[in-house]
């Protein structure tokens, strides 16, 4: 799928074998719930008016569902598509035929740092967020990761039909199992897992269904922006040094050494702001741009940018979606499940490193798999890019 400048980890070290031996023992527990809880109504609607599904965590994993949303749209075109997750779901959605409605649900244990040491009234919230969804009721309720709280909250839930991962626990909960076990879900990325997924639910997927919407008038509007900002010709390099947990972020200084490194010059360099963060400090010769808005300006931004240079994010998976030829710096997760999923793109790793993938739960004083990338490593890859425009 992508161009891997290191063998990936697929054997999983430690800290990847203690979370499966804490959800194994969390799907048996849910197990023996459902057993005593189940679903009394175990029908399947076949042709469904609403349909929810959870996308509770980063960005990035809700693009990798995209092959999922596009295959529900075309499949069940009449029906309501209702994402339940986090506020930024309508903006990331806008314009993709593929959001009809949103639900804030954020449980507390996918926030990106002190997932489990959340104040209590992050878990208030949460129980409100339920409360308020068991007011709708849904023809199918769809869960795509292999994870019993999400089962759990499939359960909680009001639905005629629920789908999910049996194997992950709480299986008579389930109304129809999506055909996948832990080790066939380990094996493929989340985009094919979206297409998988869809199929199991009889909807088919598409080549470009990974690929975001782009409108030409905002295109237009977008290019406007960096002419006034100077760009006049070249190529537009995307940087992006940010990432949700701070183990993920390749430091800005490391991003201004490839850029005095380059042997091939950009026309304009955008620097992608993170809300909240400083503006990157860049002293160097290339023309360059700071750019903060929304995420649905920003799949616009990107679309009309020729490469993109980031960290493994959620900004990373929109640059691929939108279509810019992306070069990914890879630290603690697994790159064989979330790089960019258009093909061609590049990945950048560490050499093989024992504990990944580690959750961002660092071994060492600092995250050796991202922190000793090497600087020229990633300046060859874009200026390789860069040429090839």
């Amino acid at each position: 799928m992508s161009e891997i400048l290191a063998i990936p980890n697929l054997s999983f070290g430690k800290p990847y074998q203690t979370r499966l031996k804490k959800e194994a023992l969390a799907g048996h527990i849910l197990d023996g719930l459902s057993l005593l809880t189940p679903r009394f109504r175990r029908q399947v609607v076949k042709h469904p008016e609403r349909i929810g599904i959870l996308l509770q965590w980063g960005i990035g994993d809700a693009v990798l569902m995209l092959p999922l949303l596009r295959a529900l749209r075309r499949a069940f075109p009449a029906a309501s598509l209702e994402l339940i997750g986090k506020s930024w779901l309508p903006e990331l959605f806008k314009d993709e035929n593929c959001c009809d409605r949103t639900h804030v649900l954020v449980p507390p244990w996918t926030a990106y740092t002190n997932k489990y040491l959340q104040p209590l009234a992050a878990f208030r919230d949460f129980w409100a967020q339920i409360r308020n969804l068991r007011s709708h009721e849904f023809d199918w309720l769809i869960s795509a990761r292999f994870d019993p709280r999400e089962i759990l909250q499939l359960r909680l839930m009001r639905a005629r039909t629920t789908f999910g991962f049996r194997p992950a626990g709480g299986r008579f909960w389930i109304t129809g199992d999506l055909g996948v076990d832990r080790t066939q879900h380990d094996a493929i990325h989340r985009s094919e897992l979206a297409r998988v997924v869809s199929h199991a639910l009889g909807a088919a997927s598409g080549d470009g269904d990974t690929a975001f919407l782009i409108d030409p008038q905002k295109q237009a509007r977008a290019r406007s922006w960096l002419f006034d900002r100077g760009h006049r010709s070249g190529p537009v390099l995307a940087v992006h040094s940010g990432a949700g947990h701070p183990n993920r972020r390749w430091r800005e200084h490391h991003f201004d050494t490839v850029l005095k490194e380059l042997d091939v010059k950009p026309g304009i360099v955008i620097f992608i702001q993170d809300p909240g963060m400083s503006h990157s400090v860049w002293d160097g010769p290339i023309r360059h741009a700071h750019w903060n808005g929304d995420l649905t300006e920003l799949k616009t931004l990107l679309s009309v940018c020729d490469v993109f240079l980031g960290t493994d994010s959620g900004v990373m998976h929109m640059a691929s979606a939108a279509g810019c030829k992306v070069i990914a710096i890879f630290g603690s997760a697994e790159p064989h499940w979330f790089s960019p999923s258009r093909a061609s793109n590049s990945v950048i790793i560490k050499e093989v490193m024992p504990c990944r993938p580690c959750f961002d739960k660092c071994l060492y004083p600092t995250p050796l798999c991202i922190d000793r990338i090497n600087d020229k490593t990633i300046a060859t890859a874009v200026t390789r890019e860069l040429t090839a425009l």
